[in-house]
């Protein structure tokens, strides 16, 4: 199963923000990332190390752009 694979985040995340929906998701796949954000607090951004099933580790960053509600980009 992929990471997004059925992606559905939360009601509550979905109210907020994509932001907010992505961990949401996240959460509920009980997968660790931290959280940082660029430095004119425009972009957040998500950081994941994963290993895969062959063992190779690989490094995520999922950086969300939003202006002004969830059918901006991702």
């Amino acid at each position: 199963m992929g990471l997004f694979d059925g992606f559905s985040g939360s009601e509550e995340g979905l109210k907020n923000s994509a932001f907010e929906a992505i961990k949401a998701e996240l959460d509920k796949q009980d997968m660790k990332y931290g959280e940082d954000e660029t430095e004119d607090g425009e972009e957040q951004i998500i950081r994941m190390r994963q290993q895969l099933d062959n063992g190779s580790v690989v490094s995520i960053a999922v950086v969300v752009t939003e202006k002004g509600d969830t059918n901006d980009f991702i």
